[in-house]
C-alpha cells in the first residue's frame, strides 16, 4: 500500500475524508504510478484472482489487476478521482506525504517530494480533464 497509505492520512487529516475512502480512491492510481517495479507482484495478485489468461505479459497482467479495482470501485460508487484536493493545497499534501511514507512505509519505488507533487499534479489533472468532458 505504501504511499496509497501516506496520502490517504494527508486526505484525511486536510478534509476529513474517511481513510478508507481516501485509499480506495488513490489505490489504483498509486499502483500504476509505481510503473514497472510493481508489475511483477501485481501480476501475482492478478493470477491468484485469476483475471487473466497465462499467456498475458507481466505489465498485461498488472494493468488487468489495476482495472479490476477500478471496476470493483466503480460499482461501489466509490469516485474516480479524490474530488476534495485543492490546487492550494497541494504542497502541504506532499510534506505530509513524503515526511509519513519515507523512510517508514515499503514500497516498489522510493519518491522523493518532488515526485509526490508530480503524482498529486497529475491527479489533479486528469480529474479536470473528466470533469470538462
Amino acid at each position: 500500500m505504501g504511499y496509497v497509505h501516506a496520502i490517504g492520512h494527508t486526505l484525511s487529516g486536510l478534509y476529513d475524508t474517511p481513510h478508507g475512502l481516501a485509499m480506495a480512491i488513490l489505490l489504483p492510481h498509486v499502483l500504476r504510478a509505481y510503473g514497472p517495479k510493481a508489475h511483477k507482484r501485481l501480476a501475482e495478485l492478478c493470477d491468484i484472482c485469476r483475471l487473466a489468461e497465462k499467456a498475458d505479459t507481466v505489465q498485461g497482467k498488472a494493468e488487468a489487476f489495476i482495472r479490476w479495482i477500478e471496476e470493483m470501485k466503480q460499482k461501489m460508487g466509490i469516485p474516480e478521482y479524490p474530488d476534495m484536493i485543492r490546487e492550494e493545497d497541494v504542497d502541504q499534501i506532499v510534506a505530509w506525504a513524503e515526511k509519513e511514507g519515507n523512510p517508514l512505509y515499503p514500497t516498489p519505488v522510493t519518491w522523493n517530494k518532488k515526485d509526490f507533487k508530480k503524482f498529486i499534479l497529475s491527479l489533479l489533472q486528469e480529474r479536470d480533464q473528466v470533469r470538462s468532458v
